[in-house]
């Protein structure tokens, strides 16, 4: 009998969820795979090692199962069919361990609640390095004889060399660990550096196929305790170049002490890992885990929490208190946590949206005062002043920081000023109330900071924002290894209403995140990881909801496996021959085409990726000739097209391809020219001039400042569009607005002049 089979188990500690209770009918034959025992102590036995597995078919939706149990008692042989008695799967031995109900509840996974663990790696063999070798910027002339490499200090000796070398390096190591910035600002200056020098690097055409690496110090948590906050932010920033940048290959690589150093070139010899610190003489690799309940019970002095409970007489500051999140945890606060007396900070105070009624909803649910202030966040005074609201009767238990600002965009168009927009109230706020805390000795039994996982993840677009949130990771890192308290969540996406950073999200953005393995948390959800996360000895965590079936799918399907996801995936499925989705199955495909069914089968695959990307039907959803920007596409997305074309095709494409090639079709025709199948009239002569580039231009023009026309070459862009218009265009007899394609380069300009309002 089945009755109460799962409510067994359960009541030994291992819950079996609805997905998992599939089993239907249980035959024994006599009593040898079972184990009579009785008392509330019942063991339950594991999977533990399995060998000898064989996969016969697949897509049952029925299986009979036959186990039998080895004479040891701790083997099991398994042999799967379908109802009609065919073979499905067949396992020769399965290890199994015992383990009581106390093992199973000390080792529980808290529900969507992970942290990056730098796990130890065997030290690779060293590998010669091809011709072009590797070069180091920066003015650490002790690596570059550590790593036998050529040495150029700057970015301007960089390029001074690249044309006087006939070789461009294969590999470029770009050394932070010798910046002498001081001040409060020295990380948000560095960072700055770092993107300017980024830029520069992945927009140098001589360096499209060299490998890079960036080399931090004390940057990191491998050791819990980050020691050099300023060289933190370029973590978060560079793991969104790796988002941004899919087809290059860029590592970070932390030193520890100065003896950490011989171990580096080991460490660039290292294959496929990304993520690297260098630590007590060994190699670690930085993976994604769950998080158990326990924590770190197997150290013998346990870690206190991140937080002790939250005094209720005395009072809780929440930068950012009036937004969806803030509410949230304001409310939660009061209700859960017996919080009486709230301090909310906001830009706009009582006049920020539903503020008035904030107030009273948390005093109806058991706050005695609740103080909403207007605080720029990113300002000490702010910070001071709010600090100073709280009276001698109810002195500070906790500060939580939330507050923060946007302003997303690939990293081609960042710069410092849009840094230092976001910057400003989530890293400079979170150090100065750290540094006030510290100033004025609160005894604080929470110090929170609201961080994202795009800082971690990194999440293409947002540059700016990952590096300020890497920043409150190492600052709670820090902080923990001061001993006090601190807690840096880098949350994932939660389901917002309409008044978080994210709620305006769409479903085409939303789709886009479920593919990269990232779902939305609700926020009960979100609030049951926060309070499981304050009582963990950890000063970072990650509360995010992992869609890991639909990144395991896409995995599968030839994308790419992040590494920092690795042990929470399995290895993509191994294809027999060269399948029609591989690269060099797809040109064998198109070759046994007749030539003029090439061209239409590429655009089909191009309106299937672009519909998947755009979140609409693949069947019909995207034109052969519509323009992809008027159907919604934007810079993200064209990333995304751009990496998913990449993996079709094995093709190396060019970072302007939606731009350049506006259609389904136009990108068809740069494919079928690039893979070698055949010819597409005008493919080959380069993209054309199209009213929807001329659109998007403008759009540029209009947006940029005359700094920025001048740091990223805007004017002398137009210059050189302007000759080549000149040496290119027909004679026409059109009028200049109905049909750019064809206009000469004083048509072009003339109708730049009215596109941007400029009258003569």
């Amino acid at each position: 009998s089945l009755e109460g089979f799962y409510d067994d188990f359960a009541a030994r500690g291992l819950v079996y969820g609805p997905a998992f209770q599939g089993l239907t009918e249980l035959w024994r034959k006599g009593n040898t795979a079972v184990r009579e025992e009785s008392g509330d102590a019942r063991p339950v036995f594991l999977p533990f090692e399995w060998t000898g597995v064989e996969l016969h078919a697949a897509g049952s939706t029925e299986l009979r199962v036959r186990i039998t149990l080895d004479e040891s008692g701790t083997g099991l042989g398994i042999r799967v069919a379908d109802p009609a008695g065919r073979p499905v799967a067949e396992v020769a031995g399965l290890a199994i361990r015992e383990a009581t109900a106390g093992q199973l509840r000390s080792t529980d996974a808290v529900e969507h609640l992970y942290h990056v663990d730098f796990r130890p790696s065997p030290t690779p063999q060293l590998r010669e390095t091809p011709a072009g070798g590797t070069w180091l910027l920066g003015e650490n002339t002790g690596l570059s004889e550590i790593l036998e490499a050529r040495h150029v200090a700057d970015v301007g000796a960089l390029l001074a060399r690249l044309d006087d070398e006939r070789d461009a390096p294969v590999r470029l190591v770009v050394d932070t660990t010798t910046a002498k910035l001081p001040g409060g600002d020295a990380a948000y200056r560095l960072t700055a550096e770092t993107l300017h020098t980024l830029r520069s690097l992945v927009g140098e055409p001589r360096l499209a196929e060299a490998e890079l690496v960036w080399i931090t110090r004390s940057a990191t948590g491998a050791d819990e305790d980050v020691r050099d906050l300023a060289h933190a932010p370029l973590w978060g920033l560079l793991r969104v170049a790796r988002s941004e940048y899919a087809e290059r290959v860029i590592r970070l690589i932390d030193l520890g002490t100065e003896a950490d150093d011989a171990l580096l070139p080991a460490a660039l010899a290292l294959p496929g890992e990304p993520e690297i610190a260098i630590r007590g003489g060994e190699l670690r690799t930085a993976r994604l885990v769950r998080t158990t309940a326990a924590g770190t019970a197997e150290e013998e002095t346990p870690r206190p929490p991140a937080a002790t409970p939250l005094a209720p007489d005395g009072s809780v500051l929440i930068t950012g208190g009036t937004g969806e999140l803030g509410r949230a945890l304001a409310g939660h606060l009061v209700r859960e946590h017996g919080v009486r007396h709230l301090v909310l900070t906001s830009r706009r105070g009582l006049e920020a949206p539903g503020a008035a009624g904030l107030v009273e909803e948390l005093t109806g649910s058991g706050a005695e005062t609740v103080q909403v202030l207007a605080c720029d966040a990113g300002k000490r005074e702010d910070l001071a002043l709010a600090l100073a609201s709280a009276d001698a009767d109810h002195p500070w238990t906790g500060i939580f920081h939330l507050a923060g600002v946007l302003d997303d965009g690939l990293l081609a168009t960042q710069d410092a000023e849009r840094l230092e927009r976001v910057w400003a109230p989530k890293a400079a706020g979170a150090l100065h109330l750290d540094q006030l805390a510290r100033e004025h000795h609160l005894d604080l039994a929470a110090f929170v900071l609201y961080s994202s996982a795009a800082g971690v993840l990194g999440g293409a677009g947002q540059g700016n924002y990952a590096a300020a949130n890497a920043f409150l990771d190492a600052l709670a890192a820090r902080r923990r290894a001061d001993g006090l308290p601190a807690l840096s969540l880098s949350w994932g996406l939660w389901r917002q209403a309409g008044l978080g950073l994210t709620a305006g999200l769409g479903q085409a953005e939303l789709a886009r995140l479920r593919r990269g393995g990232i779902g939305a948390l609700s926020t009960r959800q979100a609030l049951t990881a926060l309070d499981a996360a304050l009582g963990l000895p950890y000063a970072h965590l990650v509360p995010v909801r992992l869609e890991l079936t639909s990144l395991q799918r896409e995995v599968d399907n030839g994308g790419p496996a992040p590494a920092l996801l690795r042990n929470l995936l399995r290895a993509p499925r191994r294809r027999a021959g060269a399948a029609a989705g591989s690269p060099s199955g797809l040109r064998e495909q198109l070759l046994a085409l007749p030539e003029d069914q090439r061209l239409p089968h590429l655009s089909q695959l191009v309106r299937r990726e672009a519909a998947t990307v755009l979140g609409l039907p693949p069947a019909d959803g995207v034109g052969a000739d519509q323009v992809l920007k008027d159907l919604g596409m934007d810079s993200l997305m064209a990333v995304e097209l751009r990496r998913r074309l990449s993996a079709e095709t094995g093709l190396t494409l060019p970072s302007t391809l939606a731009f350049d090639h506006p259609t389904p079709s136009e990108v068809a025709a740069l494919l079928l020219v690039k893979l070698d199948v055949g010819s597409a009239a005008g493919a080959a002569a380069g993209p054309r001039v199209t009213r929807h580039q001329i659109d998007s231009l403008v759009e540029l023009l209009r947006a940029a400042t005359p700094a920025q026309m001048e740091e990223h070459g805007l004017a002398s862009g137009l210059l050189a569009l302007r000759d080549g218009l000149a040496r290119s265009a027909p004679a026409h007899d059109e009028e200049p607005e109905a049909e750019i394609d064809t206009g000469t380069t004083d048509d072009l300009l003339q109708f730049l002049d009215r596109k941007l309002g400029v009258s003569e």
